[in-house]
């Protein structure tokens, strides 16, 4: 159990440096965000083989200088601008502190931000591939409620429309790979997942995204 509350703990704190990371560079016209959520320009990191290796082997540098500091670091996600401006000092101090062993943190968040995207990739298609003919049907059938609801408005019925179209064709069509991210990283990313895994998640639980393992 406290295996599990401290991946809780180390993952919210990713997220709020990961929103806080793009909410900056949304800000600065560096990178531009969505419309939802802004995040990281992965742009600059190429996930490789050699990346991944030196992501697991800074891990836990990085996992234990976070935790030791999680208070300050989760300011910054305050609404209070005192705190905030505390949260991003300490997040600089972080970043210089780790750049002294070697550790580039704002690529380390890049990279953390891409496993996760492929993880999420993989997921939807491995569920999508394993859709039976039956399940399919349902998915159709409530979809085709939905469309025949008064209440539904127009815009939404193109949208469900779509999908009833794309789950009656013979072959579902190809999960969209996420913006941020290439086939080839993903590729290199589910090759290394074990290992991957390993570092991410203690012994019990799993970090809050439910990341399950690439098949």
């Amino acid at each position: 159990m406290k295996q599990h509350i401290y991946a809780i703990i180390l993952f919210a704190i990713m997220a709020v440096l990961l929103i806080g990371c793009g909410e900056k560079e949304a800000e600065t016209g560096e990178t531009p965000g969505t419309d939802d959520t802004a995040v990281l320009d992965t742009s600059g990191t190429i996930i490789t083989v050699a990346v991944i290796d030196k992501f697991i082997k800074d891990f836990p540098t990085i996992q234990n200088m976070m935790m030791e500091r999680k208070d300050e670091l989760l300011k910054r996600e305050s609404e209070n601008p005192i705190e905030s401006g505390e949260g991003a000092r300490a997040y600089e101090k972080l970043s210089a502190d780790l750049k002294t062993k070697g550790i580039d943190f704002e690529s380390f968040m890049v990279i953390y931000q891409k496993i996760n995207l492929a993880v999420m990739y993989i997921n939807v298609k491995n569920q999508l591939d394993q859709m039976t003919p039956e399940a399919r049907q349902q998915k159709i059938n409530q979809l085709q409620a939905m469309l025949d609801d008064p209440e539904t408005g127009e815009e939404d019925k193109v949208e469900i429309q779509t999908a009833i179209e794309q789950l009656k064709s013979p072959e579902l069509q190809d999960v969209q790979i996420p913006p941020g991210i290439s086939k080839g990283e993903i590729e290199v990313i589910s090759s290394k997942w074990p290992e991957i895994k390993a570092a991410l998640m203690p012994a019990q639980g799993a970090p809050p995204q439910a990341v399950t393992t690439p098949q």
